[in-house]
């Protein structure tokens, strides 16, 4: 067997099977497109669906701005007020620092005050209710 038999006899089986190999490709690439376009049908509902989903967050975001910002503004709110409070107390501990003796002595002259001074009877009606009222006040304390 020579080349050219080989290559007459390849040649009558290429005729033979090329026409079904192409049959068989041609309905591969049928199938193949059918599946395709049922993807993008699926793809096409999913985006569908996604953009509803979307259009729905966006309407329930918009309801909730009013309520954030509220919430936003009470938080600016007490954070001022905590600010300024902070200020405040900072100003009296360094104001009491800066005056620690004046209040010492102003306080001891107090209790100075209270210690010299004698103790006497109650002479009459309105000195009586003064005691009970300063004994009750000493009492509580």
């Amino acid at each position: 067997m020579g080349m050219e038999e080989f290559f007459a006899v390849l040649s009558e089986i290429a005729l033979k099977i090329l026409p079904v190999a192409g049959v068989i490709l041609l309905i591969y690439l049928i199938v193949l497109v059918h599946r395709l376009l049922g993807v993008l049908t699926n793809v096409n509902k999913a985006v569908e669906s996604a953009n509803q989903t979307i259009h729905e967050v966006e309407i329930q975001v918009r309801k909730l701005d009013a309520p954030l910002q509220t919430a936003t503004e009470l938080s600016e709110s007490v954070t001022k007020i905590h600010r300024l409070s902070e200020h405040a107390v900072k100003t009296i501990a360094l104001m009491m620092a800066e005056n620690f003796a004046a209040i010492k002595e102003y306080l001891q002259s107090i209790f100075n005050k209270e210690k010299s001074e004698p103790e006497t009877e109650p002479n009459n009606e309105n000195d009586l209710k003064t005691e009970e009222i300063i004994q009750k006040e000493s009492s509580s304390e």
